[in-house]
């Protein structure tokens, strides 16, 4: 999957319609394009960081770190709103209780990831 900025297309749309009421439809939309972004963020950390081999504690459905990238490649392609909220706090639980193959580099992965990403 190419990674699109998100943010160009967030920018470039107005939030209200000519007589200044909100756009409803550009306001999800843009939902929408920061929960991809988040679910892009859980999927480049597993990525780098993957869990560790025996790892017992994995998303619905999911038993290795391909099936939990999969889950979000998944996720990502479709505009379900309320699927991709289920699978962030589902993923956020996942990231803090998973053991990591190299725990003290997963943490410097994670302040390093978290300043790059909002720089």
């Amino acid at each position: 999957m190419a990674y699109k900025d998100p943010f160009l297309d967030i920018r470039s749309k107005s939030h209200t319609t000519n007589n200044g009421d909100p756009d409803w439809l550009a306001i999800r939309e843009n939902e929408i394009k920061l929960l991809d972004l988040s679910l892009y963020a859980y999927k480049r950390l597993f990525k780098f960081m993957p869990s560790k081999e025996g790892n017992s504690i994995w998303p619905t459905d999911c038993s290795s770190n391909q099936e939990v990238e999969e889950k979000i490649d998944n996720a990502i392609s479709k505009a379900d709103r309320e699927a991709k909220k289920v699978l962030l706090v589902e993923l956020s639980e996942y990231e803090h209780k998973r053991i990591p193959k190299d725990p003290d580099e997963n943490k410097a992965y994670r302040l390093w990831g978290t300043v790059k990403f909002f720089v």
